[in-house]
């Protein structure tokens, strides 16, 4: 995982304070591939229907307080709900090779 010690916690600490039951953060992309170089920081929330819904409405909040938190970093975070999650073949590829946050 190519995040410093500190961003990693940073990450850990947020999602697990700010997530509800039924809902885990995953850091997914270039960010999990050590051979990788640059990137934003991928971070995917994926959720049972109802919670991810809030969630979406909560997006501007949280990627605006994890710029405040990582630094000058572009966090790209997304919500995707279970059902989705299982079905689509981006998500299953991106969530296989993914880290969990939470």
């Amino acid at each position: 995982m190519r995040l410093r010690p500190d961003e990693q916690r940073a990450l850990r600490d947020y999602f697990t304070a700010k997530l509800p039951r039924g809902a885990s953060a995953r850091l997914f992309g270039s960010r999990v591939d050590d051979s990788a170089r640059g990137g934003d920081i991928d971070v995917c929330i994926v959720a049972v229907a109802e919670v991810a819904a809030n969630l979406r409405r909560e997006l501007h909040r949280m990627r605006a307080e994890l710029r405040a938190l990582l630094g000058d970093q572009r966090v790209d975070v997304s919500v995707v709900e279970e059902s989705v999650a299982a079905a689509d073949p981006f998500w299953c590829r991106a969530l296989v090779q993914s880290v969990a946050l939470n």
